[in-house]
C-alpha cells in the first residue's frame, strides 16, 4: 500500500513480537513493512529459506502419531517423509545457496538429530503445529498475537502443556546463545498467552535449537550440535512483560504514527548487517534522497507487495493444509 492508504488504514490494532522488534531496531523499517513490503518470493535468501524448510521438517515429523514413531519401520519411513518435505519447501523457493545454507547440509543434519532424539517425552497435540493465538492487553485498545510452532503435551519428568519453538543458527550453540531465549520477548509472550488461556497447565516454552554448522573429520567442538531449553516465567515476570508491552505499543502510536516520524536507524549493524545479523532488506531506499512517503516497493531490488496484510497470528498449522 502506497503512505496514504497506510494513513486511512489505521494504526494496528495486534501487534506481534516481529512488529515490536523492528520498531525496536529501526522505526524506519516498521514503516515500510507496515506498507507491506517484503522480501521478493523469488529472491529470498537461502539462510531464511533454510530455517522455513527446517521448520517443514519438524512439523511434518512431529504431527505424527506416537505409534508411528515408536514403531521402526514406521518411523524410517516418517523420517524419509519428513526430509523429503523439507526439500520440496527448498526447492519451490530454489534459493542461491551460500555458505552454510545449502540444500546438501539438510539430510546429515537430520539424520544427526534423529539420532540424537531416538524418542520423546512429549508429544505434538492435535491441530498444534503453527497455531496462532491473540489475547487482549488489559487497559488498551491493543492486543497481543503470534503464532506457536507448535504446542506440546510433556509428559515428563513434568506434565503439562507448553510451546514448542524450533530455532535455527549458523552459529555455535554456546551458553550465553542458550541462555539469550530465557529473555526473549518472543518466547515470554508465549508463556504470556498460555498462561492467560490455561493458567498452570501451561508450564513455559520448550526451545530445540539447531546449529547448521556440520562437524569435518577432525572437529573438536566444545559446543553442542543440538540444544534443547525449558524456559519458565514467574507470575510477577509476566504482569512485567505485559506491563512493558502495552507502554511499548503507545510508545510506538505517540512517537512514530501519531507524529507520522519513521526515523532511521542509529546501528550501522541493522543495515548492512553483522555477526549473526542479516543486512536489511530495504538498506537500498536509504541511500535515496526521495521521502519515503513517495518511495514505491519498484524502487528497492529484490523487494515485493506482501499478499495481503501481516497476520500470523492467523495461521492454523500445516495440518489443516494436509
Amino acid at each position: 500500500m502506497n503512505n496514504t492508504e497506510l494513513q486511512e488504514s489505521g494504526f494496528p490494532p495486534i501487534w506481534d513480537n516481529t512488529m515490536r522488534q523492528l520498531a525496536v531496531a529501526c522505526p524506519r523499517k516498521l514503516y515500510y513493512f507496515l506498507r507491506g513490503f517484503d522480501y521478493d518470493p523469488s529472491t529470498k535468501p537461502a539462510y531464511f529459506v533454510w530455517g522455513s524448510a527446517w521448520e517443514e521438517i519438524m512439523a511434518t515429523w512431529y504431527s505424527a502419531s506416537q505409534d508411528i514413531l515408536q514403531d521402526p519401520v514406521k518411523r524410517a519411513t516418517h523420517a524419509y517423509l519428513s526430509l523429503q518435505m523439507g526439500y520440496q519447501v527448498w526447492d519451490e523457493m530454489n534459493p542461491i545457496e551460500k555458505t552454510l545454507n545449502k540444500r546438501s547440509s539438510f539430510e546429515p543434519i537430520w539424520n544427526a538429530y534423529l539420532d540424537q532424539y531416538p524418542y520423546e517425552t512429549w508429544h505434538m497435540i492435535e491441530r498444534g503445529a503453527e497455531a496462532g493465538w491473540t489475547f487482549p492487553l488489559v487497559g488498551t485498545p491493543y492486543s497481543l498475537g503470534g503464532a506457536f510452532d507448535g504446542v506440546i503435551e510433556v509428559h515428563e519428568p513434568l506434565h503439562g502443556l507448553m510451546a514448542l519453538e524450533n530455532k535455527t543458527t549458523g552459529a555455535f550453540i554456546t551458553k550465553n546463545y542458550i541462555d539469550s531465549w530465557h529473555f526473549a520477548p518472543q518466547v515470554t509472550g508465549y508463556i504470556w498467552y498460555g498462561r492467560k488461556i490455561l493458567g498452570d497447565q501451561f508450564i513455559g516454552a520448550l526451545m530445540n535449537l539447531v546449529t547448521k554448522n556440520l562437524p569435518g573429520p577432525r572437529s573438536q567442538w566444545t559446543t553442542p550440535r543440538f540444544a534443547r531449553v525449558v524456559v519458565t516465567k514467574t507470575d510477577h515476570q509476566l504482569a512485567e512483560f505485559e506491563e512493558q508491552a502495552a507502554w511499548h505499543i503507545n510508545l510506538i502510536k505517540r512517537e512514530h504514527w501519531d507524529r507520522w516520524y519513521w526515523p532511521k536507524t542509529l546501528n550501522k549493524d541493522d543495515c548492512c548487517g553483522g555477526i549473526g545479523k542479516a543486512p536489511c532488506l530495504f538498506r537500498p531506499l536509504c541511500f535515496s534522497d526521495v521521502n519515503p512517503a513517495d518511495v514505491n516497493h519498484t524502487d528497492c531490488p529484490g523487494v515485493s507487495l506482501r499478499e495481503g496484510p501481516w497476520q500470523p497470528w492467523l495461521r492454523w498449522g500445516s495440518q489443516d493444509e494436509e
